[in-house]
């Protein structure tokens, strides 16, 4: 379900860009809108198999990259594309995401069209798309990435380095969890986002540990 409301919010705005945001997404640095819109494109964070390979061990590294085609093979079937021979990778960032609300209404129109019912009924009776796989395939699809787009890596708005996504044991090299590194150690080259994913528990030594919301669940937005 946040899921699709990320990608509804789209019809609730009348910004070109809104940034989505999850309780679990924490701001690390002073930003300023140029951080996330530049010359009229949406600055773009991409993750790629080296990305994975550099942060993690080769087993979860591999675990990772599997999960990603998944999930854009997925989204890839939901919208009837060709299937490509080559596997993919590369991969855009997740949650914050710049993502453009005219985009997004077209490819929810677009869905709606492929399969003649709302694109709401069509994206709840099916499993195992990710919103950014729909919305950044799309985006491909229309050869609109170059023109609206500005593609970083992976540290471009979530600082994918500094978040803690995963238990101590999946990285390869060794990573503290304590405030000050987390919070206070960043330098203006890194993201301005780190996400520090609450389903963790602790046995890692200096892990923060952060209480989770009720509202957990509900996504929130940035317009601008």
């Amino acid at each position: 379900m946040q899921q699709a409301i990320k990608l509804a919010f789209a019809f609730e705005t009348d910004s070109t860009f809104y940034l989505t945001l999850d309780c679990d997404i924490l701001c690390i640095r002073p930003c300023k809108l140029s951080d996330f819109v530049f010359n009229g494109k949406a600055n773009t964070g991409v993750e790629t198999t080296e990305t994975y390979e550099a942060l993690y061990t080769a087993s979860f590294a591999a675990t990772e990259l599997k999960r990603k085609r998944e999930r854009y093979s997925n989204s890839a079937t939901l919208l009837k594309m060709n299937a490509s021979p080559e596997p993919r990778n590369s991969f855009y960032s997740e949650t914050p995401v710049v993502l453009n609300s005219l985009y997004v209404r077209d490819l929810l129109e677009y869905i709606a069209e492929l399969y003649d019912r709302s694109w709401i009924e069509v994206l709840l009776n099916r499993a195992g798309w990710s919103e950014y796989g729909l919305y950044f395939q799309f985006c491909e699809l229309r050869c609109l990435m170059q023109r609206s787009f500005g593609l970083g890596n992976s540290r471009t708005i979530l600082d994918l380095d500094s978040s803690v996504w995963q238990r101590n044991g999946a990285y390869k090299s060794a990573r503290s969890y304590s405030i000050e590194s987390l919070l206070f150690a960043q330098s203006k080259n890194t993201g301005a986002f780190i996400s520090i994913q609450s389903w963790l528990p602790p046995p890692d030594p200096g892990y923060l540990r952060i209480s989770r919301p009720s509202f957990a669940s509900i996504a929130t937005f940035a317009c601008f």
